[in-house]
């Protein structure tokens, strides 16, 4: 195409006159317009570009296919500078930990193995910190040594608990934080899941407490050694597992659901209102028996476990007996079960006669279920009774706490010895049980009493149709209005209101 410079017209390529104005063109002849490079998935041959050689046509193989490079949606997913949406989704669960760790540090005043006068707040807050983060399942280790020249004691302590409260904020913190600012963009929930283990990792990493003081008393000098810490891979594979869960079902698996299994997700939002309304009743509960039994600084702690101990109360209120279980090794190395008992409402084992209270609980949580179900057909509340008896028991049997202990007690000098002993503790509830008290309780809750409840309100009874009378019909004695579905009396005009 040649553009004339005299009036800006365009005539055709190798045009000797402006097909406007009659202007004479120059001689100059237009160069060749730049090659497109090769598109993805076209053939580039050896002597040209992806539209053919420049020596005619050749056969395939004298070329290369250009296809996009392996990694590049994983570059993409990390290179691109816009993580904003990401770390936006971590910041409130990354503040709860925080704040878990705080409120233990305030609990833990008393620590006085820390230092001389008692615990001061770096050491609180590291273990505390470290406590939080056993929110995603792994232990909290603790090891410790006092030595004298002499003689010397040797600790190893695991506990085993799973602070629920931690545990349930943190995934609602993230499930709103994707469905907040990641969206369903794929990349935004990938990098949030990331973000998620990157942050438990450091602060694992930077929590605990690794110390050394060295005390005298009298002629002796005492050096004691203290490591506590949640380790590693516990915070690293936790999280990584419940973000990636919550990311699945916030991001796919809900929207999947509700678009393909309407009563399902039906029965799911059932369950979910139910257990959420439960736990949180069963923790405050809890909360109660807490501030009455126990000192404020235990209360401020017992937070961060207010769902184990409530759904404890509740199993226990239900029939569910809370098992005790207490075993060792001696310094001979024979094992001795020192406590095996099972504390329930039929025998108390010398526990104080209000515990029998619990049993208050159990018509509360039947009534916010049968609450959360009421409105919802038969088929609903089947499927939302099939999710919750599973759901309650899991909960109630990750709600239990265990801890194991190793001392070695070794002298030194001449005719060294080595004293060992072991203890292991657990205290939760028989799987046996709870599966059949939950099954009782979402039967009752979910089934029977809101069938009872139709029944009486005569929500499925069939509606009443009268019959009418035909001695009593009176054609004459009717009116045509429009609202009227009778026939007018005999000599009116029929109105067709339809097409007016």
């Amino acid at each position: 195409m040649a553009i004339c410079t005299t009036c800006g017209a365009a005539s055709a390529v190798g045009a000797a006159h402006c097909a406007a104005c009659g202007a004479a063109f120059t001689a100059v002849r237009p160069g060749p317009e730049p090659a497109a490079g090769p598109a993805i998935g076209e053939v580039e041959f050896e002597g040209g570009h992806a539209g053919g050689p420049e020596d005619g046509p050749r056969p395939w193989g004298g070329g290369r296919v250009v296809a996009p490079r392996r990694w590049s949606r994983v570059l993409d997913l990390v290179a691109d500078p816009d993580w904003l949406p990401a770390l936006k989704v971590v910041a409130a669960p990354t503040a709860l930990l925080l704040l878990a760790g705080l409120l233990l540090a305030f609990g833990l005043d008393d620590l006085g193995w820390v230092g001389p006068g008692g615990a001061d707040f770096a050491s609180r807050y590291g273990v505390g910190l470290a406590a939080a983060l056993t929110a995603f399942g792994g232990p909290l280790s603790s090891a410790s040594s006092n030595r004298t020249e002499l003689y010397g004691t040797e600790t190893a302590l695991t506990l085993q608990v799973l602070p629920m409260t931690v545990t349930l904020l943190w995934a609602l913190l993230f499930g709103f934080g994707l469905r907040r600012w990641a969206g369903p963009a794929v990349r935004h929930a990938v990098r949030a899941v990331l973000l998620a283990v990157l942050t438990g990792g450091l602060l694992a990493l930077f929590s605990g407490v690794d110390q050394i003081r060295t005390t005298s008393e009298g002629t002796r000098d005492y050096t004691e050694h203290v490591v506590l810490t949640a380790g590693q891979a516990g915070p690293l594979l936790g999280t990584a597992v419940l973000a990636a869960l919550v990311a699945a079902w916030t991001g796919r698996g809900a929207p999947a659901l509700r678009e393909r299994a309407p009563l399902w997700w039906a029965a799911v939002v059932a369950a979910a209102r139910g257990a959420g309304l439960t736990v949180g009743l069963s923790a405050l509960a809890a909360l109660v028996v807490l501030a009455v039994v126990a000192p404020w600084k235990a209360t401020l702690a017992g937070l961060l476990a207010l769902p184990n101990l409530g759904l404890a109360l509740l199993g226990f209120g239900a029939g569910a007996g809370l098992h005790l279980e207490s075993s060792g090794r001696d310094e001979s190395g024979a094992a001795q079960n020192w406590t095996d008992r099972t504390v329930s409402l039929v025998d108390l084992e010398g526990w104080p006669e209000s515990w029998r209270l619990a049993v208050l609980l159990v018509p509360a949580v039947l009534a916010l279920l049968t609450w959360s179900v009421r409105r919802l057909e038969r088929p609903v509340r089947l499927r939302a009774a099939a999710l919750l008896w599973p759901l309650f028991t899991a909960l109630t049997a990750v709600a239990g706490a265990g801890y194991a202990m190793d001392v070695r007690m070794p002298s030194y000098g001449r005719g060294a010895e080595v004293h060992t002993l072991a203890n292991e503790s657990a205290a939760g509830m028989g799987l046996l049980p709870l599966l059949t008290v939950h099954l009782l309780l979402v039967a009752l809750g979910v089934l029977a009493v809101p069938e009872l409840l139709d029944r009486l309100g005569g929500r499925d009874r069939p509606a009443r149709v009268e019959e009418p009378d035909p001695e009593a019909y009176d054609p004459a004695g009717l009116e045509l209005t429009a609202s009227s579905g009778y026939l007018p009396p005999q000599g009116g005009e029929v109105l067709d209101f339809g097409k007016r």
